[in-house]
């Protein structure tokens, strides 16, 4: 018996097992063919025996969405993002662990898998987190503030140096949406009961023109539009 044993794998590779060239080493037989290190009983005749080696598999878990499995390193993986809920939106992938993404703000895309475990989240929120914010016209005298936890929006005026809030929705409903073409939202609807007026229903409409730039206008009552506000800092 012929004690044997593999050379240190190649960078990202595990050893296999051991095999007989084809045509040689009749009757040799190894007493541990998975085992780097092992005996191998020699034939009457030459032999040549190889060491394999395969590709180190790692985890990858996918969280809200699909391309869970085990990948070598350097794997392209595509992935798909699930459906969101009706009052969200898909904002994009991240990572924990390294890996890289080939566009992580897209619903379908590819990870590079990297030399460890890893998991990846596609991340959802509601459409109005994108109007979160506070929000004053260009004169400034004017000033809407969105809070997208409490579901509160709020108008106020300028008066005598301070701001009056003249509307008040408190819950509001998104009543739709319009996605942007470079992701997120672009257009956002809201409705609710005006706290600052007995029994009146308010709706108003929040368009996201460019950067911080944002038009709002009043559906209902009295439809017309209100201005320019900029996201403040």
């Amino acid at each position: 018996m012929v004690s044997i044993y593999a050379y240190t794998p190649p960078q990202d590779q595990a050893f296999d097992k051991w095999t007989i060239a084809t045509g040689t080493g009749d009757g040799g037989v190894f007493f541990t063919p998975d085992k780097s290190t092992t005996l191998f009983t020699m034939p009457h005749s030459a032999a040549t025996v190889t060491a394999n080696y395969k590709p180190i598999e790692h985890r990858l878990t996918v969280q809200g969405g699909s391309g869970s499995g085990a990948f070598p390193a350097g794997t392209m993986v595509y992935l798909s993002a699930d459906s969101p809920p009706p009052d969200q939106i898909f904002v994009n992938w991240t990572t924990e662990n390294g890996g890289s993404f080939l566009a992580d703000t897209s619903l379908t895309t590819t990870f590079i898998m990297p030399r460890n475990p890893a998991t990846v989240t596609a991340n959802f929120v509601t459409v109005d987190s994108y109007f979160r914010g506070k929000y004053v016209s260009e004169s400034g005298k004017t000033m809407y503030e969105i809070d997208s936890e409490k579901r509160r929006f709020s108008y106020s005026i300028l008066i005598e140096g301070r701001f009056r809030v003249q509307t008040e929705i408190l819950p509001y409903d998104v009543l739709q949406f319009e996605k942007a073409e470079e992701g997120g939202v672009r257009t956002i609807e809201i409705s609710g009961e005006d706290r600052q007026t007995v029994s009146s229903a308010a709706a108003l409409r929040l368009t996201r023109i460019s950067g911080d730039a944002f038009k709002l206008e009043r559906i209902k009552p009295l439809g017309g539009d209100l201005g320019v506000f900029k996201r403040q800092p």
